[in-house]
């Protein structure tokens, strides 16, 4: 982002500073608007696994419970089994025990989509325009491309059913939106938003000052002029005095 911030300048730089000095402070506010939103991606996905606790698809393996057919046959055919029934045959540690049981949704799902989507916006609004016609398109299939590789690889791992990878993607999914919408403005720069007013504002200030010295040279016009007048009437007055006086 730092690089992209810095080849791709705005169309009303900043004033007083230089462009690399005005890309790296745009670019690391995109970077915190980034992490910010993956930090709350990985709470909001950490507390819906604890609170769903779905068992992974290795977990039979992996817990390998102490369950008879006596106990399935007491409770009908249903059995709870959670981590204090596991035997925990490789002797794996209690975390990575809990973990079996926090299937659902896809952590590494949510956050690649989340990811993805946050630069593939970026890509659009930086290079897209700036670019070659097969450039920025090319780094948004390779976003795309890592995503999809990324999610289907939990599949294969066998540590998600498909339904967590698809509800980590939606989360993954919203998450972005919300970014992108309420923290990066859809990577609208200030700069360019304040390009038409900055140029409009001069204007109008000078119309503004315009306006007064006009009102003050009314003033004074007005001002003088009735002097003028005062003292054209006084002589009057004078003139009239002095022939009534004269008279015989």
């Amino acid at each position: 982002m730092v690089i992209v911030e810095w080849i791709v300048p705005p169309s009303q730089p900043a004033m007083g500073a230089s462009p690399f000095q005005s890309g790296l402070r745009r670019s690391w506010g995109y970077i915190t608007d980034l992490f910010v939103g993956g930090l709350f991606m990985f709470f909001i996905n950490d507390l819906t696994k604890t609170v769903v606790g779905e068992a992974r698809p290795h977990f039979w393996d992996t817990c390998k419970p102490n369950i008879t057919s006596e106990q399935c046959k007491l409770q009908y055919g249903y059995v709870t089994v959670t981590w204090h029934n596991c035997t925990n045959p490789y002797g794996l540690s209690h975390p990575r025990l809990v973990d079996s049981m926090k299937s659902f949704p896809s952590g590494h799902a949510s956050l690649s989509v989340f990811s993805s989507i946050f630069m593939i916006v970026y890509i659009k609004q930086r290079l897209w325009n700036t670019w070659s016609v097969l450039g920025a398109p090319s780094l948004q299939m390779i976003w795309a491309v890592w995503t999809i590789i990324c999610c289907q690889s939990r599949i294969w791992d066998n540590r998600h059913h498909w339904w967590d990878v698809l509800g980590g993607g939606l989360l993954g999914t919203f998450g972005a939106l919300v970014t992108l919408h309420y923290f990066s403005n859809w990577f609208i720069r200030e700069d360019d938003n304040d390009s038409t007013t900055g140029r409009d504002v001069p204007f109008q200030r000078q119309d503004d000052h315009s306006s007064l010295f006009s009102r003050t040279s009314i003033k004074r016009l007005i001002s003088n002029t009735s002097e003028t007048d005062n003292h054209s009437d006084l002589r009057h007055d004078d003139r009239e005095l002095r022939d009534i006086n004269g008279a015989p």
